[in-house]
C-alpha cells in the first residue's frame, strides 16, 4: 500500500451512489441478472441466506463495513497515491466484482497510467456474460469520480 493512502475510507457520496445503484431488498432473494446461487438482500449484501430480513439501518451498517473492507483490499493492491475519487471508483467497482475482479485495471494503475485505468472500467459491464445498461450507468459513474 502507497503511505499517501491511509487515510483513504468510503465518502458519503460512495455509500449513497451504492445504496442507489444497489436498491434496497428488505428481504433476501436470488435476483435476476446475480450468477446462479448468489443470493442478496439488503444493498447488495451477498453474506446472507434467503428469505432474511433487512431493515435499512441495519444495511446501511453491514454496507459501511463491507465497503471499508473492501476499500481496504483495493489499497492493499495499490501502489501509487490516489485521490478521493479514484479510491470512491475503486472501492465502488470493487463491491461490485470483487475486490481481486479487475487486474488489468490495476496494472495501468500501478504503472502510473491513470488514464488506462480509468479506459479500463467501461470492461466491467456484463453480468452473466450480457452486457447490462446498469452497469454500464454504473461504470461511467465511477469513470467519472476517477477521473475528477
Amino acid at each position: 500500500m502507497n503511505p499517501a493512502n491511509a487515510n483513504l475510507a468510503p465518502s458519503q457520496r460512495l455509500i449513497d451512489a451504492i445504496k442507489q445503484f444497489e436498491g434496497f431488498a428488505a428481504i433476501a432473494t436470488h435476483e435476476e441478472g446475480d450468477p446462479p446461487g448468489v443470493i442478496t438482500g439488503g444493498y447488495g449484501e451477498t453474506q446472507c441466506t434467503e428469505g432474511e430480513f433487512f431493515t435499512p439501518e441495519g444495511a446501511e451498517m453491514l454496507l459501511r463495513r463491507r465497503i471499508k473492507g473492501f476499500g481496504d483490499q483495493v489499497l492493499a493492491q495499490v501502489n501509487v497515491p490516489l485521490t478521493q475519487g479514484e479510491y470512491d471508483a475503486l472501492a465502488d467497482l470493487a463491491y461490485n466484482v470483487g475486490a481481486h475482479g479487475f487486474p488489468t485495471l490495476l496494472e495501468f494503475l500501478n504503472a502510473g497510467d491513470y488514464a488506462k485505468a480509468a479506459a479500463c472500467f467501461a470492461e466491467y459491464d456484463r453480468a452473466n456474460g450480457l452486457i447490462l445498461s446498469g452497469l454500464q450507468d454504473r461504470r461511467a459513474e465511477e469513470k467519472q469520480w476517477f477521473d475528477s
